[in-house]
């Protein structure tokens, strides 16, 4: 319950200095994915600023991960089931295998990039100067005279 996790982190880190973490997690095995309520992440994140925030999951290893989506709402701890066994015992229904977790880490990194990168400003300028558009009269338009749309036209890039 929130109380229960507010007097942990009065006792942890008010009283005590200490730092903590909490980890969302849903205890259903498999988790579905709408199940997942990511929302959490993002409660646990303002009840508790000063702690990292973390996710464990338990989805199928025959869905997406939901873990690059944690990430992106600011998870900083992972925590997965991965049968190393490798063996002719059958994997759980919530535990994926070492290669399922490095496809999950590549969309972890493809995710992070999208989310902390910037833009290159001068490539971006240069495009924004070339998509520039123009408003042009169509003739010359003496002072005073009114303007009407078949008077004008746009053009991309800018003209002279």
């Amino acid at each position: 319950s929130q109380e229960t996790l507010e007097k942990v982190n009065r006792i942890m880190v008010t009283d005590n200095g200490r730092e903590v973490a909490y980890m969302h997690c849903v205890g259903e095995y498999p988790t579905a994915p709408e199940h997942s309520n990511l929302s959490r992440i993002d409660e646990l994140a303002r009840m508790f600023p000063r702690a990292r925030i973390g996710i464990s999951t338990h989805e199928s290893p025959s869905c997406d991960s939901v873990i690059p989506f944690a990430v992106a709402k600011g998870c900083t701890i992972i925590e997965k089931h991965v049968d190393v066994s490798g063996g002719p015992s059958k994997m759980n229904a919530y535990s994926c295998t070492p290669e399922d977790f490095e496809r999950m880490l590549e969309s972890v990194k493809f995710v992070e990039a999208a989310v902390n990168g910037r833009p290159d400003i001068e490539s971006e300028t240069a495009q924004l100067k070339q998509l520039k558009r123009g408003i042009y009269a169509s003739y010359k338009i003496a002072k005073g005279d009114p303007i009407y749309e078949a008077d004008v036209y746009l053009a991309m890039p800018c003209q002279p």
